[in-house]
């Protein structure tokens, strides 16, 4: 790996290239727009890591700095499937449970794991899982990432998610909240069923509430 100086350098050569393709009002008449965008992103890409180099030495968490994109469009993708709150498959479910005049609130802060949906009548919570961030067959998954670059992070990672995501389910439920949770792939296949399904799990929560 390059020292601190070098990294540093690198730094700020990738800036002043970004700078300069920052749009200008004829943008769309110069060049395609998708063309923008792509050498916007990989430019980006190129500091993230640049940084990343700038700050690994003596880091105990894993890190990205050996890690090399196998394209672009895999950059992109990965960095979609990150977002925090009001990711696509998110939005569709709020959408289908909106059309069944369902009432809930999103990405509660105030709870453990901050829930993607908070019905709180029924002290439930629902959570949007990425297949990919939060393991989905999650053996295979792992055996597939092993064969991949940067093999030692992505497996640590994705086991640091799944144990995370067991602690917030058992944090939720000694609080008195039901827990449920959904994959994306389950949502883009069928979001109408999704939210169906949550709709039968409220009414068996509001049920139970009201024969205590």
């Amino acid at each position: 790996m390059a020292d601190s100086q070098s990294c540093a350098c690198l730094l700020y050569k990738i800036k002043v290239k970004l700078a300069e393709v920052k749009p200008s009002k004829n943008t769309f008449v110069s060049w395609p727009h998708s063309l923008f965008l792509m050498k916007q992103a990989r430019l980006r890409t190129l500091i993230f890591v640049a940084k990343l180099a700038l700050s690994a030495s003596g880091r105990k968490t894993p890190s990205f700095a050996t890690l090399r994109s196998a394209s672009e469009l895999a950059t992109n993708r990965a960095r979609s499937a990150s977002r925090k709150e009001g990711t696509v498959c998110e939005l569709r479910l709020r959408r289908e449970l909106s059309k069944l005049s369902i009432v809930f609130r999103t990405n509660v802060q105030t709870l453990p794991g901050c829930p993607d949906l908070v019905f709180d009548d029924a002290r439930l919570v629902v959570f949007a899982d990425g297949d990919f961030w939060h393991g989905r067959n999650l053996n295979a998954r792992l055996a597939r990432l092993k064969t991949g670059h940067n093999h030692g992070y992505w497996v640590k990672k994705l086991r640091c998610n799944v144990t995370r995501d067991r602690r917030v389910n058992r944090q939720l439920r000694a609080a008195g909240w039901s827990v449920m949770r959904v994959w994306e792939g389950e949502i883009q296949k069928d979001a109408t069923r999704i939210a169906e399904r949550i709709g039968r799990r409220l009414m068996k929560r509001v049920k139970k509430a009201n024969n205590e």
